[in-house]
């Protein structure tokens, strides 16, 4: 019995260490559930940021794709010739106004060394080394001017504009932008041919002409000026603005000159200017500024005409126009006088003609041509009695026709009776009643 109870404890005691076992493998297993569950967040949340690490990626590789469609388009509708050069100048890709500019097929030029385009036009040392220093030594080419003469379209005069970039998986490469500028440069060959003779036209024209700088000091006179006054362009700095200018007319010369010069406004007066004999000669100046092609004041240009004579006359004639006011102004002053004396007499006619009972008008005749028919009369001089007749104010019998105010005229005939009067010169007379106020009669004249 005693040994069967020390068999139940020890195996009691078996089962109570193995217990522990269980419970301490409990215990690590529920550590490992908690690590695994800690791991599994971090998992989670490791694989939502590379999630938005990706989204990130896929926007920036969209913004980039979209980048490159722009800089495709934009090489495709600028106007300047560009090309697309590896580390080697072999050309990548050109755009359609190379193509235009030089006259080559793409199959022609892309995938083929610079050098090698057209007849080796390119093939030039200094280009080459301007080239490889772009690559190597990372220098930006601005403007660099370059005349070659091609076998399609001629002599090209171009600059050359030149820097590294770098495409899809970091590769280098050229950006090679070539601007023609042959017409341009025909333009300015153009415009200094014209600068020279426009030149030679000025110094050589008769009219004397003057042009001063920004400053406002003359920097030119022409040969007319300085044979007319003797001076001379041995010494610009001695030049003095109106120096030959009489004196009455210097200072209002000069303040003209100066306002017009800093407001930048065209002026022109007339002075006397002396000739290289010391005779003083009317001259009539006609000044404006003048600006570059950019808009930028660059001085005033002044063109001086003789106008003595012209000016003499004209003194001479304003003293005949001044002797004629006066005796135009006597004569006006009689002429008012005698209209007074008018009008009074035209008063007292009109009060005479109120004055007698019949109705009194004196008409003229209207025509539909200087020797056509009669059509119409209007009335000249008329009394208080015919207003009261025809029962017209002052203002309707002056302003109407006699058939606009009174057009029963025609249907009593009494219109073919003055026409009839008018062409045969001979008196009338005729009974009739008004149409207006049947119950009156009245005889015509």
């Amino acid at each position: 019995m005693h040994a069967i109870l020390e068999e139940q404890e020890a195996g009691n005691e078996e089962l109570q260490s193995a217990n522990e076992e269980i419970l301490s493998s409990n215990e690590e297993l529920q550590s490992i559930n908690e690590e695994l569950e800690t791991s599994k967040e971090e998992i989670e949340s490791t694989n939502e940021e590379l999630l938005t690490i990706n989204q990130e990626l896929q926007v920036r590789n969209d913004q980039l794709s979209e980048a490159y469609g722009y800089s495709e388009a934009i090489l495709g509708t600028i106007n300047e010739a560009t090309l697309i050069l590896d580390r080697d100048l072999r050309v990548k890709s050109a755009n359609k106004a190379f193509y235009k500019i030089f006259r080559v097929s793409e199959k022609a030029t892309e995938g083929r060394m610079l050098y090698e385009l057209d007849n080796r036009q390119w093939d030039m040392p200094h280009i080459r080394k301007m080239l490889e220093d772009v690559i190597i030594h990372n220098v930006d080419i601005k403007a660099f001017e370059e005349k070659l003469n091609f076998t399609e379209i001629g002599e090209k005069v171009m600059l050359l504009h030149a820097r590294k970039v770098v495409q899809h998986q970091r590769q280098e490469a050229i950006l090679l932008v070539i601007e023609d500028i042959t017409e341009h440069r025909k333009v300015q060959s153009l415009l200094k041919e014209r600068q020279l003779w426009f030149e030679d036209l000025i110094e050589n024209a008769p009219a004397l002409i003057w042009v001063s700088s920004v400053k406002g000091k003359v920097s030119f006179l022409n040969k007319a000026w300085r044979d007319f006054t003797g001076q001379s362009l041995g010494d610009k700095e001695s030049i003095e603005i109106g120096k030959f200018i009489h004196a009455d007319e210097k200072s209002d010369y000069l303040n003209l000159y100066f306002s017009s010069f800093t407001n930048r406004e065209s002026f022109n007066f007339e002075y006397r200017l002396m000739r290289a004999d010391g005779e003083y000669r009317w001259m009539m100046e006609n000044a404006k500024p003048t600006f570059n092609p950019d808009g930028e004041f660059t001085g005033f240009i002044g063109t001086c005409t003789e106008v003595h004579i012209q000016k003499t006359l004209t003194q001479q004639l304003n003293t005949h126009v001044d002797q004629r006011t006066r005796e135009l102004k006597k004569a006006n002053v009689e002429l008012e006088k005698a209209n007074k004396e008018l009008i009074q007499t035209a008063h007292r006619l009109q009060s005479v003609l109120n004055g007698v009972p019949a109705a009194i008008t004196l008409l003229e005749v209207v025509k539909d041509s200087p020797e056509g028919q009669v059509t119409d009369f209007t009335t000249s001089v008329y009394n208080q009695t015919a207003l009261d007749l025809t029962g017209q104010n002052n203002e309707d019998i002056t302003s109407k026709t006699l058939l606009e105010a009174q057009p029963e005229m025609r249907e009593q005939e009494l219109f073919d009776l003055y026409a009839q009067v008018l062409a045969t010169g001979e008196s009338a007379y005729r009974e009739v009643h008004n149409l207006r106020q049947p119950n009156d009669c009245f005889a015509f004249l």
